[in-house]
């Protein structure tokens, strides 16, 4: 979640963990093994994780409209090391702003790629629109 008041909210109703941003969430985020699930800040958590070990399903609640925080944020789980065949990322478009978000990511993400080359994984990414 990119939001820490809605992280804390989540933890209370579902009784899973929330990890904010600081050291101690940093340390115990990479101690999970993935027999549950975990709440995350996007923001504190989106770079320098490694969570392939135990994660291949993310639930985006708001979805950045920088790409360079996107791919971060699914390359958590999305690389070598992933022992699951596919990486799902679910991300919930209730209004015309999170849609947007999620539109101007995806251009930023092809601007990206053909300017610099390098491989963006919203490019390469297969994307299924599903009525809720």
């Amino acid at each position: 979640t990119e939001h820490v008041e809605v992280g804390h909210r989540l933890a209370k109703m579902t009784g899973l963990p929330f990890y904010a941003g600081g050291s101690v969430a940093s340390e115990e985020i990479l101690r999970e093994g993935g027999k549950r699930s975990i709440i995350a800040s996007v923001r504190a958590h989106h770079e320098g994780k490694n969570l392939q070990h135990a994660f291949n399903r993310n639930l985006i609640l708001s979805f950045p409209a920088d790409a360079k925080v996107v791919e971060q944020l699914v390359g958590r789980t999305h690389r070598p090391g992933q022992p699951k065949d596919e990486v799902e990322a679910f991300y919930y478009m209730h209004t015309s702003e999170l849609r947007d978000a999620f539109e101007k990511a995806k251009e930023r993400a092809e601007f990206l790629q053909k300017v610099t080359g390098s491989a963006q994984k919203m490019c390469s990414a297969s994307f299924v629109k599903e009525e809720v």
